[in-house]
């Protein structure tokens, strides 16, 4: 029986798109915990305040917050701040890795 070619090699796929979004989405989290292995103090449950700050329970200073182009860790009492690597730069998800010391997990 003939074939039909329509000479469309595996070569010639392309992706529609760039990659799906990863990390901690946003508009579905309620409840962040952070996990600290630095020392310093971000462990706690981070609850969600709006779509750009989450609160930590346990120390009110400390937030999870956007500030216009990227997320970070940042302490309002002592003006301390952890970024990720490479920064978390989607206001609709936020990194779950590449904190430095630091793990975040939706909960």
């Amino acid at each position: 029986m003939p074939r039909l070619s329509l000479g469309l090699g595996a070569q010639n796929i392309r992706k529609v798109g760039g990659a799906a979004p990863s990390g901690i989405p946003v508009a579905t989290t309620s409840d962040i915990l952070v996990v600290d292995t630095s020392g310093y103090g971000w462990d706690g449950s981070y609850e969600k305040e709006s779509s750009t700050l989450y609160r930590n329970g346990a120390n009110s200073y400390q937030v999870i917050f956007w500030d216009g182009s990227g997320w970070s860790l940042y302490d309002e009492d002592s003006s301390a701040r952890v970024f990720p690597v490479p920064p978390s730069t989607d206001i609709n998800y936020i990194a779950d890795t590449g904190w430095p010391a630091q793990t975040l997990a939706p909960i």
